[in-house]
């Protein structure tokens, strides 16, 4: 199922409905990209584009996206990529509409100063001490007691207990940046509006770990809502997995079927009567097993005579 988040039309031919990552292949925690946010991304079906900006430079074309999402921890903490001429089409692109999410914390050096000018011209954050938290919270952050978008699936209040402690860097929101969700009395979640941008700042990921909390524990649903939530509009993501799937029994083979069923898209499970199948049909099923493209198990040894249990 495709969702279609839309406040009105975009001006602009040259706009897309979609998601770009930011990433930095020579960061140490690259890694975490793909370990951590990209499994959220797929399991939502937000359609994105990777742009390494060790082999692509930020230009204009950044403005294009419907949501910019910074992939990982520390993306370019030397400067060596994220020169100023990029850091200035990444604050344009938010000031002209682009939402941001950011799931880089390491936002300062030594004495707080900022890595990041874009970040700072967003949300300009100040810088304390590191701490640590133990649990989330979640207040009502908006008129009426309400919750805010990216909460909305919480109550006032809700609170949720890490497994153990996760790090956190110090990031002090101003009066414009609104913490929607608390750990540690240090903001989580912070989000912020700029010029005709939305932004969001996640000072920590480790809470995806399962050491931590891990998925399906109570925080996914501020992963895919607040991506919803910054991204300009029109947005288009696949709310929901794929849950159509193919089983058939009493497989004998050949199996072309399975072929053409795996060419449409599908991994279909083959419930097998085992003394049916030859060395050919063997060597055809290990190979589509083994790559990945089916599943299999026996269902009988033969058609109603010799059964397996």
């Amino acid at each position: 199922m495709f969702a279609a988040f839309s406040c009105g039309p975009v001006g602009a031919a040259s706009v897309s409905s979609d998601a770009v990552v930011l990433v930095n292949s020579a960061s140490p925690a690259y890694p975490d990209f793909q370990r951590h946010i990209q499994p959220y991304l797929d399991n939502f079906g937000v359609p994105y584009t990777v742009w390494d900006i060790v082999t692509n430079s930020v230009d204009t074309n950044i403005a294009r996206y419907a949501v910019i999402i910074i992939g990982h921890s520390q993306l370019d903490p030397g400067g060596t990529y994220l020169g100023s001429n990029a850091q200035q089409n990444l604050t344009t692109a938010v000031t002209n509409g682009t939402g941001l999410v950011n799931f880089d914390a390491d936002l300062s050096s030594g004495g707080g100063t900022a890595r990041y000018q874009f970040i700072q011209s967003v949300f300009g954050f100040g810088y304390g001490s590191a701490g640590s938290g133990g649990s989330v919270t979640m207040p009502a952050t908006e008129p009426g007691s309400q919750m805010h978008f990216i909460t909305a699936r919480h109550q006032a209040g809700d609170a949720i207990a890490f497994r153990s402690s996760m790090n956190l860097p110090g990031i002090v929101a101003p009066s414009n940046v609104t913490a929607v969700a608390l750990s540690g009395g240090q903001p989580l979640v912070a989000v912020t509006k700029f010029g005709q941008g939305r932004a969001v700042q996640w000072s920590s990921y480790d809470w995806m770990t399962t050491s931590v909390l891990g998925p399906i524990e109570g925080l996914d649903d501020l992963v895919w809502r607040g991506i919803v939530w910054a991204a300009r509009k029109p947005f288009v993501m696949r709310g929901l997995p794929n849950f159509v799937t193919m089983r058939v029994d009493d497989v004998s083979g050949p199996f072309w079927w399975a072929h053409s069923a795996i060419d449409l898209g599908f991994k279909p499970w083959l419930g097998l009567f085992l003394n049916n199948i030859d060395d050919t049909k063997a060597a055809d099923l290990r190979s589509m097993v083994t790559n990945g493209l089916a599943t299999t198990s026996i269902h009988s040894f033969d058609c109603c005579s010799t059964f397996f249990s």
